[in-house]
């Protein structure tokens, strides 16, 4: 699947984790709220996160969990920090009638997100992930071609991160440990934040970040990786944007 094509099918959980951040934020108005959504494989996490007044070690106080079974979308688990309030989104679940019946969409007709550049970035990530996908051991993501797509205030952060064999002491010459992630802002002046190990790239907006400590044999996918970050970049260049 396309990442554009993931996010759709993110839209009636987003909807319902705005109005779960709504409500936490205006209850506790002396704290820095935050909201997020991710895909790991097949689950869906919703997380509303709190701290003092920064983004970072933030503190949980609800976490969702639904997990995507023959393409139908069932809550697993939900996590509440206060747990009197796990009964009451328990209820709100079960009577939203989008959430209850949400399906997933392996081929929806959707090819737009946020807005044209942003929709432009999305489909360069995905060009440059295609050819880590499927390249070597450990490289099965689903549904699509990364291991990890969140979303929040700040932006979206796609990651394809490939550790096979990476803590077995049985592969010492034969393991994985190539990590590529993007960051799309979602608005203007938002940055991520810089991974020190990370050989940083940059197209457009779009911040790319990538690392391959894999065993020497294992480093032909990483370098297909970089050749085609390159290549966009020039693409990117040439088209003026």
């Amino acid at each position: 699947m396309k990442t554009i094509e993931i996010l759709y099918n993110f839209t009636p959980y987003q909807l319902f984790l705005e109005e779960l951040y709504e409500k936490e934020s205006k209850a506790n108005p002396g704290v820095h709220w935050e909201r997020s959504i991710e895909n790991q494989y097949g689950f869906i996490f919703l997380k509303v996160e709190y701290g003092e007044n920064t983004e970072y070690r933030l503190q949980t106080a609800i976490k969702i969990t639904f997990e995507i079974k023959n393409n139908k979308i069932v809550c697993s688990e939900i996590y509440t920090e206060d747990p009197l309030k796990k009964e009451a989104i328990e209820k709100s679940i079960q009577e939203s009638e989008t959430i209850r019946d949400a399906q997933w969409h392996t081929e929806p007709n959707n090819t737009w997100y946020h807005d044209e550049e942003t929709t432009a970035y999305i489909n360069i990530a995905d060009e440059i992930a295609q050819a880590g996908a499927n390249c070597s051991a450990g490289d099965n993501y689903a549904p699509g071609q990364f291991s990890e797509i969140k979303v929040n205030s700040k932006g979206i952060f796609l990651s394809q991160i490939n550790l096979h064999n990476s803590r077995s002491i049985d592969h010492k010459n034969n393991y994985h440990m190539r990590k590529l992630r993007f960051f799309i802002p979602l608005y203007k002046e938002m940055k991520a934040t810089r991974t020190i190990d990370d050989t940083m790239y940059e197209i457009g907006k779009m911040q790319i970040s990538f690392s391959d400590n894999s065993s020497p044999v294992n480093r032909k996918c990483g370098e297909r990786i970089v050749e085609h970050i390159l290549q966009q970049q020039q693409i990117f260049e040439k088209s003026g944007k």
